[in-house]
């Protein structure tokens, strides 16, 4: 089955919205899972506005998470075993990371998005390393 699909099919805008201001106001330390979240559903679209995608809709949390930074910052953690973010018990698989950025490059629409074009340049390195 597809997961990411079932998921975005039960996850009306508000109920998105809501979710990521919540993680907002925690902290990184759920501020990076929900914007990972939000990366893993960027080019799918909510059942009640389907010409939406959520990759859309994340992009202030994004920015104001300096999600893109964080996820860089997490694929080199993946790769030395350590936890990320700091002291958040989560160890994150790099090819797992590494599938979201492969979702956040064909999902969003960067020859319209300058800023997340360039946010993924700062992806390429820690990307190579999974690959190498």
């Amino acid at each position: 089955g597809n997961l990411r699909g079932h998921v975005a099919k039960l996850l009306p805008v508000a109920d998105f919205r809501r979710l990521l201001d919540a993680a907002d106001e925690e902290g990184p330390a759920w501020g990076f899972p929900a914007g990972l979240l939000a990366a893993d559903l960027c080019d799918l679209g909510p059942p009640d506005e389907p010409d939406v995608c959520f990759g859309h809709l994340a992009g202030r949390f994004w920015e104001r998470t300096s999600f893109f930074s964080q996820l860089a910052l997490a694929l080199s953690a993946s790769l030395q075993g350590e936890q990320w973010p700091p002291d958040s018990g989560a160890y994150h698989a790099p090819r797992k990371l590494a599938g979201a950025c492969m979702r956040l490059a064909t999902g969003l629409d960067i020859s319209q998005d300058t800023t997340s074009r360039v946010e993924l340049l700062d992806l390429v390195a820690p990307l190579a390393e999974v690959v190498a």
